[in-house]
């Protein structure tokens, strides 16, 4: 057991917590941190941002609901040191503001994507098996490209014309200036016809399959010939998504892109909200005079994507209050290159 800074004050708070679930990440937040407190000379309940924002580069968690569990059991410990007085509402890390400010810089930071350098990376490490399901990875390139999940299903192979570099749905909403990276999976997914597990590292029980004749890109595999070709529902997008959360299970190592690829959230709400901050941003690089200022001038953005089922004005808002933090804690989120 590694030897905690203040033992016995942080033995006193394990004897006051009721779950056994709770004393096991507070054992683990207290080892993880235990080399930054003798470094600062510092407990962490008096910790400064700065110093409370290395703690959660420092520490390593399996996955994004992980990280969460590390917050919560930081902010109980924090709570109780003040409660205690041990620490006091004056300390940067116990100021209720300045804690959930870190709180939200940490989630936007560790959670969202910040480029699509990044998104393609995680999707890289994630999918490295070469023998991976390639139906799952272009699920999230049309999110990130700004479709939700309804429209996702709708789109047909003949939907995205490589030479023009859009991807367009029924006349309605199109992509442009799609990428390279983007387009490669999105014409493996066209191409790929049947999908055999032999000598691949993540999926190795699953038997081979071949994919049902249909136009549309993403397809199943349930489907009796005869019927004609239906959208997939959304049980089967939910089940492409647990793939990739199963291949993300199975990474193995704690080196820097393993430990960044396992802490991002690739849920398509996130990393659709991910591909269009990243849009909003360039655009307003090239239009500084027209930068986003308020939710009025958010809801005349729109035109961006031409989606004003999903991006409607009821939405803007909300929308728009997430990419302010994202904007504010954005940073180049590819530490090891």
């Amino acid at each position: 057991m590694t030897l905690w800074y203040h033992e016995d004050i942080k033995k006193q708070f394990m004897e006051s917590l009721d779950k056994e679930s709770e004393r096991l990440f507070a054992i683990a937040l207290f080892n993880g941190v235990a080399s930054l407190e003798y470094k600062y000379d510092c407990d962490l309940c008096d910790f400064s941002k700065s110093m409370l924002i290395a703690t959660f580069n420092t520490l390593e968690w399996n996955n994004y609901s992980t990280f969460i569990v590390y917050r919560c059991a930081l902010k109980s410990y924090t709570d109780w040191c003040i409660k205690c007085k041990i620490s006091t509402v004056d300390s940067p890390a116990a100021a209720s503001f300045e804690f959930d400010s870190l709180i939200t810089a940490a989630d936007y930071s560790s959670k969202y994507f910040h480029s699509e350098e990044s998104f393609l990376e995680c999707v890289k490490i994630v999918t490295q098996d070469a023998g991976f399901y390639v139906m799952p990875i272009a699920y999230l390139c049309f999110a990130w490209l700004g479709f939700d999940r309804k429209q996702i299903a709708l789109i047909k192979k003949e939907a995205v014309d490589f030479e023009a570099r859009t991807v367009t749905l029924d006349g309605v909403y199109t992509a442009t200036n799609v990428s390279d990276g983007i387009l490669s999976y999105l014409k493996m997914a066209i191409d790929q016809t049947e999908y055999d597990p032999v000598g691949a590292t993540i999926f190795p029980e699953q038997k081979a399959i071949v994919l049902a004749e249909s136009p549309y890109i993403l397809r199943r595999t349930n489907q009796v010939a005869e019927c004609e070709p239906t959208p997939v529902t959304s049980a089967t997008l939910d089940n492409m998504y647990q793939k990739i959360l199963r291949a993300k299970e199975c990474l193995k190592g704690y080196d820097a892109p393993i430990m960044f690829a396992r802490q991002k959230s690739l849920s398509y709400k996130d990393v659709m909200f991910a591909g269009r901050a990243c849009k909003l941003r360039q655009w307003e690089e090239k239009h500084e005079e027209a930068t986003i200022k308020n939710r009025h001038s958010w809801a005349k953005a729109l035109n961006l994507w031409d989606n004003k089922r999903q991006l409607a004005k009821y939405k803007a808002y909300s929308f728009f209050q997430t990419y302010q933090i994202w904007k504010k804690e954005n940073q180049n989120d590819i530490t090891w290159k």
